[in-house]
This record gives structure tokens, sequence and C-alpha cells, in this order.
């Protein structure tokens, strides 16, 4: 399954370059934005051994342990090719 959210990406985009110039991004974006994540696909990477299924963590600089979510294969790919990916809705990984 091949999972690309472009329009996912480019609201993270556009909401970004508010950021790095210091501004506050208009509200109707991050309405946009929530909407998308809606009704996207994120991927969550995910290694397979025998019957077991684990996800790796990634741990910040304080010791907070956060678990990785994708907008694309590509994206995921980028981050590391040993996984293979979990593709989920948000209200998937909201109750993780």
């Amino acid at each position: 399954m091949t999972v690309t959210n472009n329009y996912l990406k480019s609201s993270i985009s556009e909401i970004s370059n508010f950021f790095k110039n210091n501004t506050q991004p208009p509200e109707d974006m991050y309405l946009n934005l929530l909407l998308e994540l809606k009704v996207c696909q994120l991927l969550i990477p995910v290694v397979f051994d025998g019957e077991k299924l684990s996800f790796p963590n990634i741990e910040v600089d304080d010791g907070t342990s956060l678990i990785p979510l994708f907008t694309s294969n590509d994206e995921l790919k980028k981050y590391s090719d040993e996984f293979e990916s979990f593709p989920n809705e948000i209200a998937y990984y909201i109750k993780m």
C-alpha cells in the first residue's frame, strides 16, 4: 500500500513557514489541518518479530518518549528503511 498525503504535507508546510517567520498562522489553516488529519492515513513504523509487533520510540532531550508518525511512505523511508509501515487514521493513534 502506498500512502501519500500531499495536502496534509502542504498544510503542515504552510503553518511551519509562519512559525519560521515568527508569525502566527491564520486560524483557518489550523482548521484545514485538523480536517485533513481526520481523513488521511498516517504511518507509524513497526517491527514484526515473529508473532510480536513492536513500535519504535524516539527519545527526546528531556527524556520524553515519542512514537513517530509519518505522512507518506517517502517520509517514513527518509527516517529509516528498516521498518514496515502501519497505516491508520489519526483516531487510532490518539487511542495509543
